[in-house]
């Protein structure tokens, strides 16, 4: 290999391993806020259904 073909492959080494990363990042964020989001709401319907019934 050229010295300019070993110098983009690493770099497309470098670029595909950030974004896994980032985008393990991001989804295991993206489940912890929809976790958060589904508990809340349902806490939120909880609440307001016994609202209604009592």
């Amino acid at each position: 290999m050229l010295d300019a073909e070993k110098l983009a492959f690493s770099l497309q080494r470098a670029v595909d391993w950030l974004f896994l990363s980032l985008d393990t990042i991001l989804s295991n964020r993206i489940k912890k806020l929809s976790i958060a989001f589904v508990v809340h709401n349902r806490c939120f319907i909880k609440i307001s259904l016994d609202g209604h019934l009592a």
